[in-house]
């Protein structure tokens, strides 16, 4: 187990609140990007996909696409639970600090997939 793992630190409560609420506001802004880029490609594969029947083409069409899901409710529980926390500081761990402070979370990496791949489709 990697030592850094077991570690923690105490940290103050509002700093992590702050670092918090501004990855909520990030995540919030690249959700409506993301959702704005999918409404506009799935409107131009469906025009396509339309097209194609229209001309009878003997092919099969499919149009999927998975709706960008947001973890906004993540950050607000997160936010919450500090708001409730009464001291001045708060102990974190490692994982903890990866994503409330780093906002590095388990769902990022397909999150941020998917947004640079709808994004990128309809530049």
């Amino acid at each position: 187990m990697h030592v850094l793992s077991e570690m923690e630190v105490e940290a103050k409560t509002d700093v992590v609140l702050e670092a918090l609420e501004k990855n909520r506001e990030n995540h919030v802004v690249e959700l409506a990007e993301s959702r704005e880029a999918f409404f506009k490609l799935a409107k131009q594969r469906l025009k396509e996909a339309l097209a194609d029947v229209r001309e009878g083409k003997e092919e099969n069409t499919h149009v999927y696409l998975d709706y960008p899901t947001g973890h906004v409710e993540a950050y607000d529980t997160a936010i919450s639970m500090l708001k409730l926390h009464q001291e001045k500081t708060v102990v974190l761990n490692s994982t903890q600090v990866r994503c409330l402070v780093d906002d590095d979370w388990d769902w990022q990496g397909n999150f941020k997939l998917q947004n640079s791949t709808y994004i990128g489709s309809v530049r």
